[in-house]
């Protein structure tokens, strides 16, 4: 079995017209931060300096592709939801709470009793998690992914999309309530609000590029998942350093790329391949 992750010196392959190429929405996958392919429009002194960082690995749903993928192209854009293991890590700079996330089936426990999603398969992990306002936007390497009949993919249904859509604005609409609540009415930013950048005018560069298995069970163990923290705080901070670099090369400035400015480092976890069989599915589009 065998899927071709691609890096920053390949080229996409060349598919059949049943191979699906990039995930189809509404499915859940294992990715995995592509450093080399992120930085590749830099400079040598630039890409030099962060040859040390490591990836760091993340399970996400892939939310929507916000625009329309071809196989062509090395990647498309996607807005991803963050899945963890347990409850919700407590982020007190924003206001969220551990009840404020959605269990998996298996997992049942929450402090609100909340309903757990179902998947169209079973899932392979007991005590997963969307966890509320953790939305990135990545672009995901071209490939060749098992289509959703596969029994390796993992898809919510469509009802249960809409249904984890409005628990997560639910949490996020009390987590805003309470920022304001906190200062004085008014809703001042958070270093952390720059994780979830939805906006269309944010430049392909400065997107975390992210390699990706869709064979859950195949790529990770229950006991070893992935924390989600890290990988928020390394995408964070490998988008930061793209826009420092980019901004010193725009003024002519020679530029050293300190601590505060590289990229943290992650584990690297290689993921596992799959194999891709048929294309049913259209793929959703933003608006």
């Amino acid at each position: 079995l065998s899927v071709t992750i691609l890096s920053s010196t390949t080229s996409p392959p060349k598919m059949a017209s049943t191979t699906l190429y990039c995930p189809v929405p509404g499915t859940y996958g294992i990715a995995q931060l592509d450093i080399e392919a992120t930085i590749e429009h830099l400079d040598s002194e630039a890409r030099e300096a962060a040859k040390h960082v490591k990836p760091a690995q993340c399970f996400i749903y892939f939310y929507l592709a916000t625009e329309f993928p071809f196989p062509s192209r090395p990647w498309t854009r996607y807005i991803t939801y963050i899945v963890g293991p347990g409850l919700r890590a407590v982020d007190q700079d924003n206001c969220f709470t551990p009840e404020m996330c959605v269990p998996i089936f298996p997992a049942t426990k929450h402090p609100n009793q909340r309903a757990p999603l179902y998947p169209e398969t079973p899932f392979p992990f007991t005590n997963c998690y969307h966890w509320a306002y953790t939305d990135l936007l990545l672009r995901v390497s071209t490939g060749e992914y098992p289509c959703e009949d596969d029994p390796r993919v993992t898809m919510l249904p469509a009802g249960e999309h809409l249904r984890l859509d409005a628990l997560l604005t639910e949490d996020l609409e009390a987590a805003m309530i309470a920022r304001r609540e906190r200062d004085g009415g008014q809703l001042i930013p958070t270093d952390e609000d720059d994780n979830f950048i939805w906006r269309p005018d944010v430049p392909d560069e400065q997107i975390p590029v992210v390699n990706v298995s869709l064979d859950l069970a195949g790529t990770l163990e229950q006991d070893n998942l992935p924390d989600p923290m890290e990988f928020l705080r390394e995408s964070k901070a490998l988008r930061r350093y793209v826009a420092v670099v980019l901004q010193k090369l725009a003024t002519g400035n020679r530029y050293h790329v300190g601590s505060s400015e590289s990229p943290t480092c992650g584990r690297k976890m290689p993921l596992k391949p799959v194999q891709a069989t048929t294309m049913q599915r259209p793929f959703q589009l933003a608006a």
